[in-house]
């Protein structure tokens, strides 16, 4: 019988042989892919980016090298190039796109929140926490719970105080002892009138963190004092007032107020 030499699965397996040859193509990809992951796993993120730029220059949609170059531009803070890479990487090879799918959930992730934290640096809340939300509706895995706080503080800016306060307690749950969560939730809770809550929950933290309250407590005090006065009570409103004085010794409002009790 005569061999057709264009039969399909003749030809198929005559490719497997050939990409089986130590000097295939394939082969020769596979090993280069294989020396930059070696590189990459030493820490040497320039020669491991060589290495996947090298194969992708010959095989665009290499999965591997996508895949690790992606994980190269995540180690090196490149968020959306690594974000992209390695979507491109689980589109070229389905089968095996697992493999990338919790990187890409942190690139996704912090891609997100840088894009919060600039435009909140430059004043567009809206667009911040817009990203956040964004960002923290898809967060990775082993996510430090400390992140939370800036997006806390944006809803604070924001004035949405119940918000910032869930996001807050959250990150305390996990971080009981944090200093940041700490300050920020106990002037927080100064801010909406729990003065007694913020002064429990900023002695849990360092001498800074009560001191941060410091300037609120005092408002909180002269508040305090002014109703005090209006009721006839002058000697109660004279003891928050300098109390109030010794937590905000610059505050001249305070200065003002018990001057003119004092008169």
């Amino acid at each position: 019988l005569a061999v057709d030499p264009d039969d399909a699965e003749i030809t198929a397996a005559r490719n497997r042989l050939r990409a089986q040859r130590p000097d295939s193509p394939q082969r020769q990809r596979d090993a280069a892919v294989e020396r930059a992951f070696d590189r990459f796993n030493a820490g040497e993120l320039t020669a491991a980016e060589a290495g996947f730029e090298d194969v992708l220059r010959g095989s665009p949609r290499n999965a591997d090298a996508l895949g690790g170059l992606g994980l190269v531009r995540l180690r090196q803070e490149r968020y959306a190039e690594s974000d992209a890479l390695l979507q491109r990487a689980m589109d070229a090879q389905p089968a095996s796109a697992a493999r990338w799918r919790e990187a890409k959930r942190s690139a996704a992730f912090f891609a997100r929140f840088q894009t919060a934290e600039a435009a909140r640096e430059d004043g567009d809340l809206p667009r911040a926490l817009s990203a956040y939300r964004a960002a923290f509706a898809e967060e990775p895995a082993g996510l430090d719970p400390v992140l939370r706080i800036s997006w806390a503080s944006a809803l604070m800016d924001s004035g949405d105080l119940e918000a910032a306060e869930r996001e807050l307690r959250r990150a305390l749950a996990a971080r009981p002892d944090h200093p940041d969560a700490l300050r920020a939730l106990a002037q927080l809770l100064v801010r909406t009138g729990r003065t007694a809550e913020a002064e429990q929950i900023a002695a849990r933290g360092p001498a800074e963190v009560q001191a941060a309250i410091a300037p609120a407590r005092a408002d909180a005090l002269r508040q305090r004092a002014a109703e005090s006065e209006a009721r006839g009570d002058r000697a109660a409103a004279k003891r928050d007032l300098r109390e109030a004085i010794a937590l905000s010794p610059n505050n001249p409002w305070v200065r003002l107020d018990l001057a003119r009790i004092l008169r």
